[in-house]
């Protein structure tokens, strides 16, 4: 057995034993929404920006010169 796979073995067993043992709160009241807006959606805005400039990034470094 490689060192990884018994790396792996072990994290699993720990994860699944410590999900296992967890429980879930009941919540009395109902959680407090948030004011909504442009602010929720940041991380969709970021990956936006990076897709776009890794686009534009690859398409001027193909660019061939005259």
């Amino acid at each position: 057995m490689s060192h990884l796979t018994a790396f792996l073995g072990s994290l699993f067993v720990t994860a699944s034993s410590a999900w296992a043992t967890t429980t879930s709160p009941t919540p009395t009241t109902p959680p407090a929404t948030t004011g909504g807006g442009i602010a929720d959606y940041w991380w969709l805005i970021l990956v936006v920006i990076v897709v776009a400039a890794a686009i534009w990034y690859y398409m001027r470094r193909n660019r061939t010169s005259l």
